[in-house]
Parts: structure tokens; C-alpha cells; sequence
């Protein structure tokens, strides 16, 4: 049963109501889940509700999104919960609370190499193919080419993230190409945080190439509208948000705002949810990126589509065939509802089209299976998108499939070759007779090359031995002799278990340190068996031979590697390396090894083999405490820190500039940050909590542009926990105008004139008689006067003016004038 507190107003026509059936949520760490809040709450008018997180639990990190949906990404295992609240847009009080529990799972599938398999080596750039995608149809980019979106292949360079304020995403080096960061030495590789930085500015802001990664667009301000078209050239949507928006720190960046669209969206790379570690997915920041990559950005209408999406793609990102060849492609998918899976699975229902290299459609194609077929008639560049029914709707929750493909004359197999034929041996494979042509490579089976045949299909298998009486009948090689590793201390090296080697021939074999010796069999009908040891010595490789004259037609060699416990436990001591939070179950198997030993094998041991070990165990210890040191640190930080303010507005005054802000619950105060024309911000105030309005008395010279962002605070005893710093705000200052005269002269007209400002790109004049409000602006720094007309006869009109500057599409204006009067005549 799910609490609930239902509040109404004194004239009550609805009333919300809160599901009785238990609603539980089981989810894995790393994850996303959505929850559908209708499913909670019902309005007996069935009016529209709003949705609020009343509170939740830190490590869930729980929002509504702009659909209304209850959003959950958990940070860590556990039992969480989540209050939300329903209220009615009607009825004013109509409210509803109910509180979701959530249990976090540790992750179960670790994924495949393949989410992972980070390039950590320095490269100046990388070429990979993009495709970027908007309800299942890839994009038409907003460069001067309105270059089509669909695998694409781009060079993204390598650029200091410092140049756009992103030096805290930088990328650092890992352990095995996963999990958290091991030093300070930054990866001077790109990252798909670069990538985005680089498409955005190139086909969404439309920069030229040459101007690209300068850290000079404002990307992370640029918030002008853009029209967003599908690779037809019709409308997807108005990109109405920001061009690039992040939130989150460093491996946990979140965008929240990408190409005018809101966070609805993913990004595989390689086509697939690309990991950090296990059950945790890698964000842009964190994803290093190679030669050859593949990179899908993925944009929906359906808040769906993380459970119930997938990524397409073909089998291959580029496709080669001779023209006049069937090409032959598979198309796979990706579900989003796996995002802790690396798999690929067949899927059908998808359209084909392809396109010529202009992007002209040429034909489409169906199938019934996820294999499709085509031939090609003329050489060429070709581009395949593969797109599901459901594309260019609200519904629609698969990313298109895309691949290129290289068509080439056929080869006049001008220069060929006779390959001769090879008989197999028992030890050796051969080939068939064919021909070879030169120029391409491709094998034929006769000397017209009428019929080609596969690299795979010439070669022959080694035909093996056929013992009689212990000789090969084909190559009269004795046969061969059982050899089996037996004895303490196998494990050591590795288990051999029995295995053959043929008579008459040298066995080698390397097992590493602590051989004794070994010891043949001579007769095993003696009981007991009669042995005859034969001294060894490895070579520098530590690899140990027994001569062909003791390996007899028949026979058995048990080996035997003679190493004491007391060894093995010192290896498994060594073998626990430098001591990470990962070392706990190489220390506590030490240990229990350590503890079953004889007082004979600890003396072995020693006490400096024992030291090695209790330090192991010390330091282990102080790592754990550390952590659960952090994780209440996190936790105290996470519930002390308060909310994100937002300047609400930044206006200009006669003496200076206005800021106002939100107020936030349970701030002991604010700090307020300024920055003069582009230079470094600093900090202007520290404002009580009461407050929430400041009047910055020096931003006044004539001109200037200040900009301003908010930090809201708590204390708590000697700490204070800073919250994150609101968006910037800005104005350029104007001087307020003076009126130096309003005077009608004629019938029904008014001339105002004022002291012009040279910073101004024009003037508004406000003029009022009565209840009557109009007004009338002037372009031009250089205007003084405006001559009003059609005014009412013998009224008197008060009149102010104000300058105002138009920076960057906005338009910011100097504070009013002193009002004058004049009687119109």
C-alpha cells in the first residue's frame, strides 16, 4: 500500500486519488527506470495533474522529466525511496503524496570486451563514423552543405577542454581499460565529450570547419533556436534548448540539453551502451574513442524508449563488392532495456534504402529476415539506412541502421598465376591446383577462371597419423607415449593433465619455478613401479626438455613437480601485488592457505612472508574504513548541500545593476559571482539567506557587460556545503537617459529630444495620458529627438525614455529616464 496524504481546498469539484496496489521498483545499479506517475495517482475529473519529488533519497537520484515521467538512476546498492507528489492544474490544493520504495541490485551481467576495450595511447585525432538521429531518421546537419547525418565519417581532433571551462571532464588513465581513474595524467586522446563538442559546433551551430574546437562558439550558452530537419529536409523539431547543457561531475556528465533537444536521448558506441565497469555506464567524458568507432546519438519523443528501444545497425560499417555482385547484409540490434549487455541480436522489420553518394534514393529494400540482398550494377560510393515502421513518429523507439558501401569495377584479372598442387602430410596441410589472380587476389579452379573459389576451399588438412603396432603406416613415426603431470604443487604452474606426445621426439614443457626433479616410468608391471630419475635443468625461458630417447612407442611419463606448501603460500602472498579496495579475496585465501599450515611450513614461510601478509591485511583494513568514511562523507554532503538556484533577473538601474534569484529551502546564505566584460569571475557577495536581491553599485560604467551566477550554501558547525552554481545571467550597462525637453508645436504632435549615448543601438520612448500607454522606439546611437504623431488634442502626456543595446540576439535596456510632461496642443 502506498502512503498517501490527500490535501483539498474549501470548494472541492476533484479529488486525487492514490493507487492501492503495492508499487515496488527492483532495479540494477547503474541503471535507469521510469516510472509512469498515472499509474499512481488519478484525478477524479480526470484534469491534468503536476508532478513534484517531495524528497528522495540521495543515491537514487530522482527527477520528473518534461513528460511528466519519475526518473531513477541509482548511484549505489541499497533499499531507497522516493516521495512524489500529484497536484491538480485546476484546483488550486487538490494534492496527493506517495512514496515508491526502490531496491538496488548489484549488476549481474558484467558486459561484453567489447563495451569497454578503451585506446589509452595518445592520438592527435580520430576518424570514425557518426550517425545522429531524431525518432528513428537520421539528421540533416545545419552546415552550409546541409550534410546528411547518417554514418558519416568525421576526423575529430584533440583539444584542451580547458578551452571551453571542461578541464574537470578531463580523461585519465585506468586499470585494464575500466573502472575508476588510477592517476592524474590526462589521456590526450579524444573522448566522445570532444566529439559532441566538435558536431554541435560543425552542423548544428553551423561554424565553419576552420573555426571548430577554438573554445571561441559558446556552446555551452548558445541557446538560439534552430531548425532541426530530418535528412529529407523536412522538419523534425525546433531545437528551442540549449546547444549543449551538462550537469554532473567528471565520468558522471550528464546532458541534459543536446542539439535543441531535451535528455531523451542515448549514445552507443560501437552499438552498444558503453560501460566504465560493470553495471555502470560510461559517459561522454570517460569514452575514449579509436580509428574505425562507430558512434550513434540517438534522440526520441517516447520517454519509453530506454526500456523498450534498441540500436540497429548493419553487420558490417562498410560494406566492398565488385560491381555486378550481390552484396549480402545482416542487421543486428542493441536493446536499451540491456544496457548492462554488449549483445547483439538479429533483428527484422526494418526498410533498407539506399542512396547513390549525392543521397538520391535509388531503391528499397524488405525482407522477412534480418538478412537483406543487392547488386550493385555501377561502381560508386553507396549509402545504406536501415528504418523501422515506426520512424518519424511519436512512437518510434529504434535508431536507424546505417553503413556505406564501396562498389568497384570487376578486375580484368590481367596478370594470373598457377598455384600447384600440394599433397598433406600427416604433420603438414596442402592445397588443390588453381589459379591466383595477382590483381585482386581471388583464387579459380580452372586456367578460364570461369569459376572462383574461396582462400578456404584450396587448403587441404594435415591427414594425422594411422598407427599399427605403434607406426604410422604413412609417415613410419613411432607411436605415442601418455604423458601425465602428477604430484604436489601441479597447480603451481598450470594442470597438463594427460596428453600424448609422439615416440621419438623431444617433450618440452614449462612449468615455472620449484621443479625437483622428474621421474620416468621404466616398468609398470613391477609393483612397485621401478622409476629412473633423470636430472633437469630449465633454460632461460624456464622451459624443460626430456630427450627422445626416453620417450618410447607406448610408454607413460608421469611427472612429478615437487613443491611444498609453504611455497605455494608464499606465491599466493606475492601474488597479491599492490593492495586496492579489489584485494580482498586474494588476502583472505593467503590467509586461510596461511593458517592450514603445519608449524614446520610457517617456520618455511617466515617472518618476513608473514609480515608481507598482516601488512596486506592492515593495509585492506584502513582502504574499507576509508571508504565507509567517504560514503557518509558523500552521504552528510548530499543531504547538506542545497538545491541549484537560478538568477531569475539582471536588470539596469539608474545607480548600478539589479540582481534577483529563487529563493532555496534551507540556505544559511549566497554567494553571488560576477565577471566584467569576459574577464575571470569573482566573488562579488556574500548574501544572507534572507535575501534575494542585490544591488551591484559598480557594475555602472556606460557599455560594459556584466554577468552574474548564484551560489546557494548551507552550514552546518565549521562546514559549509556549497550548492551548484546557477546558469549566468547577464545585461550590458546604459547610462539612464535624460530628457531635455518635450514640447508639442504643432496640432496632435509631440517632439521629444534627449542626450544621445554612443554605446546605444537605439531609444524607446514610453508616452501616457490617462489610462492610455504607448510606446515608440528610435534606431541608432546617434538619434536625439522623435517626433511623436496622431496624438489627442489638448491632453497632456507624461513621457520617459530609455536607451537599449540588441548583443548577440538579446536586448538589454538602461533604466527609464525622470518623466516629463507636455500638453499636446
Amino acid at each position: 500500500m502506498l502512503p498517501a496524504n490527500v490535501m483539498a481546498g474549501e470548494n472541492d469539484v476533484c479529488q486525487i486519488t492514490v493507487s492501492e496496489g503495492p508499487l515496488s521498483i527492483e532495479m540494477y545499479k547503474g541503471g535507469l527506470e521510469y516510472v509512469n506517475p498515472h499509474d499512481i495517482f488519478a484525478d477524479s475529473q480526470d484534469h491534468e495533474l503536476e508532478y513534484t519529488i517531495e524528497k528522495a533519497d540521495a543515491e537514487l537520484k530522482a527527477t520528473i522529466t518534461p513528460s511528466g515521467l519519475l526518473k531513477l538512476a541509482p548511484l549505489t546498492v541499497g533499499e531507497f525511496e522516493a516521495t512524489i507528489s500529484a497536484a491538480c492544474t485546476e484546483n488550486t490544493g487538490v494534492k496527493a503524496e506517495a512514496t515508491v520504495p526502490v531496491k538496488v541490485l548489484e549488476p549481474k551481467d558484467e558486459g561484453e570486451p567489447v563495451q569497454y576495450g578503451y585506446d589509452e595511447t595518445p592520438a592527435e585525432s580520430v576518424r570514425l563514423f557518426v550517425t545522429i538521429s531524431n525518432d528513428g531518421i537520421p539528421l540533416m546537419g545545419n552546415d552550409i552543405s546541409s550534410t546528411v547525418l547518417s554514418h558519416l565519417e568525421v576526423e575529430v581532433p584533440y583539444f584542451d577542454l580547458a578551452l571551453y571551462g571542461l578541464e574537470d571532464n578531463y580523461r585519465y588513465h585506468t586499470k585494464d581499460g575500466k573502472g575508476p581513474y588510477i592517476n592524474d595524467v590526462v589521456v590526450e586522446r579524444p573522448t566522445a565529450m570532444h566529439l559532441m563538442i566538435y558536431l554541435i559546433e560543425r552542423y548544428y551551430m553551423g561554424i565553419p570547419e576552420a573555426r571548430c574546437c577554438q573554445g571561441t562558439s559558446g556552446i555551452t550558452d548558445f541557446s538560439t533556436p534552430q531548425q532541426v530537419r530530418y535528412m529529407s529536409g523536412d522538419i523534425a523539431y525546433r531545437g528551442a534548448k540549449k546547444a549543449y547543457y551538462l550537469t554532473g561531475g567528471a565520468t558522471s556528465t550528464y546532458m541534459q540539453e543536446v542539439w535543441g533537444h531535451d535528455e531523451n536521448l542515448m549514445y552507443y558506441r560501437n552499438h552498444v551502451f558503453p560501460l566504465m565497469s560493470p553495471g555502470w555506464g560510461a559517459t561522454a567524458d570517460y569514452i575514449l574513442l579509436s580509428d574505425g568507432d562507430a558512434f550513434d546519438l540517438a534522440m526520441f519523443t517516447d520517454w519509453n524508449f530506454y526500456q523498450q528501444g534498441s540500436f540497429c545497425s548493419f553487420d558490417k560499417e562498410l560494406y566492398e563488392v565488385d560491381a555486378g555482385e550481390s552484396a549480402e547484409m545482416t542487421l543486428y540490434r542493441t536493446a536499451t532495456g540491456e544496457m548492462g549487455s554488449g549483445r547483439l541480436q538479429p533483428v527484422t522489420g526494418l526498410t533498407v534504402e539506399v542512396y547513390d553518394d549525392d543521397w538520391s534514393l535509388i531503391d528499397t529494400l524488405e525482407s522477412e529476415t534480418e538478412s537483406y540482398q543487392y547488386i550493385f550494377d555501377e561502381p560508386g560510393r553507396y549509402h545504406l539506412v536501415g528504418i523501422d515502421e515506426m520512424a518519424g513518429t511519436e512512437e518510434a523507439n529504434k535508431s536507424p541502421a546505417a553503413a556505406d558501401v564501396i562498389v568497384t569495377a570487376p578486375c580484368a584479372h590481367e596478370d594470373v598465376s598457377k598455384v600447384d598442387a600440394v599433397s598433406a602430410t600427416c604433420t603438414e596441410p596442402g592445397n588443390i591446383e588453381c589459379w591466383q589472380c595477382n590483381d585482386c587476389g581471388k583464387y579459380f579452379s580452372d586456367e578460364e577462371l570461369s569459376m572462383a573459389i574461396a582462400p578456404n576451399d584450396i587448403m587441404i588438412d594435415a591427414r594425422g597419423h594411422s598407427y599399427a603396432d605403434g607406426v604410422c603406416e604413412r609417415c613410419g613415426l613411432r607411436g605415442d607415449t601418455k604423458v601425465n603431470f602428477v604430484g604436489p604443487g601441479k597447480d603451481k604452474t598450470s594442470d597438463y593433465g594427460p596428453q600424448t606426445q609422439n615416440a621419438g621426439l623431444d617433450y618440452t614443457f614449462k612449468a615455472g619455478n620449484g621443479i625437483v626433479s622428474e621421474r620416468i616410468t621404466k616398468d609398470e608391471g613391477v609393483d612397485p613401479p621401478e622409476y629412473e630419475f633423470i636430472p633437469m635443468k630449465a633454460d632461460a625461458n624456464d622451459v624443460y626438455t626430456i630427450p627422445a630417447a626416453k620417450m618410447t612407442a607406448g610408454g607413460q611419463v608421469d611427472i612429478y613437480i615437487d613443491i611444498s606448501q609453504a611455497e605455494i603460500v608464499l606465491d599466493m602472498i606475492e601474488s597479491i601485488g599492490e593492495v586496492t579496495a579489489d584485494s580482498e579475496a586474494a588476502i583472505n585465501a593467503a590467509r586461510e592457505a596461511y593458517d592450514a599450515l603445519t608449524d614446520e611450513e610457517k617456520e618455511e614461510v617466515g617472518a618476513i612472508g608473514l609480515l608481507k601478509l598482516v601488512n596486506a591485511e592492515l593495509k585492506f583494513s584502513l582502504i574499507k574504513n576509508q571508504e565507509e568514511m567517504d560514503a557518509q562523507k558523500t552521504l552528510i554532503e548530499a543531504l547538506a548541500t542545497p538545491s541549484k538556484t537560478q538568477i531569475k533577473s539582471v536588470t539596469n538601474e539608474t545607480d548600478g545593476v539589479m540582481v534577483r534569484w529563487d529563493n532555496v529551502a534551507g540556505a544559511t546564505g549566497y554567494i553571488l559571482m560576477k565577471s566584467e566584460d569576459g574577464a575571470q569571475e569573482t566573488v562579488l557577495a556574500d548574501i544572507t539567506a534572507e535575501e534575494t536581491a542585490y544591488k551591484d553599485a559598480d557594475a555602472n560604467v556606460n557599455g560594459n557587460t556584466y554577468t552574474y551566477s548564484i551560489i546557494a550554501y548551507r552550514t552546518i558547525g565549521d562546514n559549509a556545503y556549497k550548492g551548484e552554481a546557477s546558469d549566468t545571467k547577464a545585461t550590458v550597462f546604459l547610462n539612464a537617459e535624460t530628457i531635455k525637453k518635450a514640447k508639442s508645436s504643432k496640432k496632435r504632435t509631440m517632439t521629444v529630444t534627449w542626450e544621445p549615448n554612443d554605446k546605444a543601438t537605439g531609444y524607446e520612448i514610453q508616452y501616457v495620458t490617462g489610462k492610455t500607454s504607448k510606446a515608440a522606439t528610435v534606431d541608432g546611437a546617434a538619434a536625439k529627438n522623435k517626433t511623436i504623431k496622431k496624438l489627442k488634442r489638448k491632453k497632456t502626456y507624461a513621457v520617459k525614455v530609455r536607451s537599449f543595446i540588441k548583443s548577440e540576439g538579446v536586448t538589454y535596456y538602461s533604466a527609464w529616464s525622470e518623466t516629463k510632461k507636455a500638453k499636446v496642443k
